[in-house]
């Protein structure tokens, strides 16, 4: 192609030459010499404040953008919310260590720990001296009394037991039970026939029972004005002495008796009774018998008293 368009050129011709349109006219819409130069200046004028107005803008936005975050002493921009901070704890506002803020002063080296002893124990207190224990005196209750029995004179001594006599307090009769017994037409040392246990051994004289210190449940064996058979007397048994000495202090009219006068009596009415008669102040121990284990007749004497209790 560039070999035929040279080959176009070399030849020549008027007809090359000639325009191939004929060339317009100029018209009068051209603008005169005096327009063309105005024009040129405003367009300076117009290009310079707009370059004014770009460097006034550039300016207004740096004067209305935030301070840095790390800026002390710029207040943080309105209406703008902070944003949240995980939870720690807030820095201390204490000042720092000596260690940390430089000094003129020289600094003394750190001191070592020393190892951490401990102070020397006081001597333990020497306990008081203990003072001589006091034995309460034992209680010669029935039941105490019944195991002291079976023991043997090692262990009883041991036990706090008392020796083979044994004898009740010394104290007199109540000023109660010898009304009562007044009411009864009881007199004092009067004798009758008391049945020792009916609740676990009853009978006459003419049988034997077996019996060991303790409380019983008695019962009148004669008859009185006011006093009839069958009615029942409470009391305590001691079999460890020579003789076997017995204190029965309540009885237990039936329902509806009456004192010799004829007044309704309680059913509890308290007496004052002892076993054996008068010259022997006991009951007699029958053949075999064995401590804890006494052989006596099931019904025996007894009889009233009304002054202080014989002691065997």
């Amino acid at each position: 192609m560039r070999s035929e368009l040279e080959a176009l050129a070399d030849a020549g011709g008027a007809e090359w030459e000639a325009p191939v349109f004929e060339p317009a006219a100029p018209t009068s819409s051209a603008p005169p010499e005096g327009t063309a130069a105005r024009g040129r200046a405003h367009r300076k004028v117009a290009v310079a404040g707009t370059v004014v107005v770009a460097v006034a803008a550039v300016l207004a936005l740096l004067r209305q953008s935030p301070p840095p975050p790390d800026a002390p002493g710029l207040p943080a921009p309105v209406g703008i919310p902070y944003a949240r901070v995980p939870d720690v704890a807030p820095p201390s506002t204490a000042p720092p260590p000596v260690a940390e803020v430089p000094s003129s002063a020289p600094v003394a080296p750190a001191q070592k720990e020393a190892p951490t002893v401990s102070a020397p124990k006081p001597p333990p207190r020497q306990p008081p001296p203990k003072q001589p224990r006091l034995t309460a005196r034992p209680v010669f209750t029935p039941e105490f009394l019944a195991r002291c029995a079976g023991l043997t004179l090692a262990a009883a001594a041991e036990l706090g037991c008392p020796a083979s006599q044994v004898r009740p307090e010394r104290e007199r009769c109540p000023e109660e039970a010898v009304d009562f017994m007044d009411r009864m037409r009881a007199g004092h040392e009067e004798e009758f026939s008391l049945t020792l246990d009916v609740m676990n051994q009853p009978g006459g004289s003419s049988q034997l029972g077996v019996y060991r210190t303790g409380k019983y449940v008695g019962a009148f064996n004669g008859e009185k004005l006011a006093i009839h058979r069958g009615w029942r007397f409470e009391g305590q048994i001691w079999t460890e002495g020579k003789k076997v000495v017995g204190r029965f202090t309540k009885m237990f009219p039936p329902a509806g008796a009456a004192d010799f006068w004829g007044d309704p009596l309680p059913p509890e009415v308290p007496v004052c009774i002892v076993l054996g008669h008068e010259r022997d102040n006991g009951i007699e121990k029958d053949e075999g018998s064995k401590p804890g284990a006494v052989i006596l007749s099931r019904a025996v004497t007894a009889r009233f008293i009304k002054g202080e209790w014989p002691q065997p």
